[in-house]
């Protein structure tokens, strides 16, 4: 394996407290040093105005393999996770069929080995085919090597099952990720409110959302479970997780970019590509969701990924599916919306996809510390960029973000010492 110097970057390692300028020497896949180094190495990086990150968490993806291989593969997926710094993922397990098995889980597990590009992290179901009506078999996924249970996109409504399933989570300690939403409120396609009513489409009110927070981690304390909610989206979420913390309960939330990114306002014009779920919201939820980022009620972004083909998403706006892709813009959205315009730090903004996630799913990544796996993503925060669909590394296009102009982009990716992309080309 070659040894990769990176020199005159800027340094930011939050699980470390690290924000300084050095260079990183890194050696058989690992950090060997950093300060002022002045020995040679196989291939050299100059970060020269750039900052150099652990590579990024990503606790929230779909990468559709097996079953939707036509939206996209771990493979397709892990490039365009390194495309945007992402090094490491944590997939969803709502495949054909669904990940509630051990068989299920060494499929992903050796599809990620022969990808060979980022870190893939797998969940298991909390229910048999995610149908919330029995137990999946948590023993075997255990066993097998998930690192987190979930029925994303689906929430589980029967709380009795719900309830033991905190209790198997606490014995695995395992975090518990919540899809929020009441199933009978959330059948609708777009914020209930304003948008919904010139729209002439059923919306999903914020009720959805709220009382299935409010449910879950009432039965997540119950169980004293670590229970974590999943792309928040309502101002009435943020307050709910907040009023829980400040009682003691182990709860912890993440935020998507389009979230605090973009209001419903974005469908006005039909734009399948802002259909997903949960519904953007209105400028009050995005201002919620952002001051929750800022005092730290949400320790956590992370994209949603969610790819569909173009036919799919190219239908009338109630028959599309919901989800935009997130992974090669997720850094670039922080940086634009919440970096550039002073509501949050780059160090706070690069904590909550490094350091935050790694703690809540209790994996050794998210940090530049000597000895640590050679995970590293190298941003020049100022490169301005207009995102196009053609642009796309992911097998599908269906970015909420196409057509704006966003500040900043990912340049180099290394993997396990292994260089992944170089002057922003995967290799």
């Amino acid at each position: 394996m070659k040894s990769i110097l990176i020199k005159n970057g800027h340094i930011i390692d939050p699980k470390n407290n690290v924000n300084t300028q050095a260079d990183i020497l890194i050696k058989d896949g690992k950090i060997a040093k950093i300060g002022k180094i002045s020995e040679r190495a196989d291939q050299e990086i100059d970060a020269k105005g750039m900052i150099v990150t652990p590579g990024l968490i990503d606790m929230h993806v779909h990468f559709r393999e097996p079953g939707f291989e036509g939206k996209e593969t771990i493979l397709t997926g892990s490039k365009s996770a390194i495309r945007g710094g992402i090094t490491s993922v944590l997939t969803m397990p709502n495949t054909n069929p669904p990940t509630d098995n051990a068989i299920m889980v060494a499929i992903q597990q050796q599809k990620a080995n022969k990808a060979n590009y980022a870190n893939i992290f797998i969940s298991g179901c909390i229910t048999q085919g995610q149908k919330g009506e029995r137990l999946a078999n948590l023993t075997e996924m255990v066993d097998q090597g998930i690192i987190a249970l979930t029925d994303d996109g689906h929430d589980v409504f029967d709380e009795f099952i719900l309830k033991n399933a905190y209790k198997y989570a606490n014995d695995y300690n395992l975090p518990l990720l919540v899809h929020a939403e009441i199933p009978v409120l959330g059948k609708g396609h777009v914020n209930e409110g304003e948008v919904s009513f010139k729209l002439g489409l059923e919306g999903i009110p914020h009720s959805a959302e709220d009382i299935a927070i409010y449910k879950n981690i009432i039965l997540a304390q119950e169980a004293d479970a670590q229970i974590h909610i999943g792309h928040i989206a309502t101002k009435g979420g943020v307050e709910a997780v907040k009023f829980f913390k400040e009682k003691g309960v182990k709860v912890s939330a993440e935020a998507a970019p389009h979230h605090f990114a973009l209001t419903d306002q974005e469908c006005l014009d039909f734009n399948t590509n802002c259909k997903m779920y949960p519904p953007l919201r209105t400028e009050e939820d995005k201002k919620a969701i952002i001051k929750g980022l800022q005092d730290g009620t949400i320790e956590v972004i992370a994209t949603d990924h969610a790819p569909h083909k173009k036919s799919e998403k190219n239908v009338p706006f109630q028959d599309a599916p919901r989800g935009t892709i997130g992974t090669e813009t997720c850094f670039s959205a922080i940086n634009t919306y919440l970096v550039k315009t002073k509501a949050l730090s780059i160090e706070e903004a690069i904590c909550k996809m490094t350091k935050n996630p790694s703690k809540i799913l209790k994996i050794n990544k998210g940090g530049l510390a000597i000895g640590d796996d050679a995970d590293v993503a190298i941003f020049d925060t100022e490169a301005e960029w207009l995102v196009k669909k053609e642009d796309f590394i992911s097998k599908s296009c269906n970015s909420a973000f196409i057509g704006k102009s966003l500040q900043g982009k990912c340049v180099h990716t290394i993997v396990g010492g292994e260089i992944k992309m170089q002057n922003s080309k995967v290799i």
